[in-house]
């Protein structure tokens, strides 16, 4: 059976993947040191303005299509083992 990892921001939490609660960038050795900048610095946007609130809409928008690209790339390093969700992406 898959793992399951899912792709998405929240207040609490400085790295953006959660599998089975919260985890940090330590406990993903086999990604890429390029997608692993790449999702941090996705994860930065949504800290940076959505936090209490989207101030810019074009922030906002490349935000959320950026998501499945990123979603996508997760998907290829991690394998057939792994299934990556989206969001919620508000």
């Amino acid at each position: 059976m898959a793992e399951v990892v899912r792709l998405m921001s929240d207040h609490s939490a400085d790295w953006p993947l959660w599998h089975e609660g919260g985890t940090g960038r330590e406990d993903w050795p086999r990604l890429s040191d390029e997608l692993a900048s790449d999702l941090d610095r996705w994860n930065a946007l949504w800290h940076g303005d959505h936090r209490y609130g989207w101030t810019d809409e074009d922030a906002r928008r490349g935000y959320v299509d950026e998501a499945p690209v990123l979603a996508e790339r997760l998907q290829r390093e991690l394998g057939r083992d792994w299934v990556v969700e989206v969001g919620p992406l508000s």
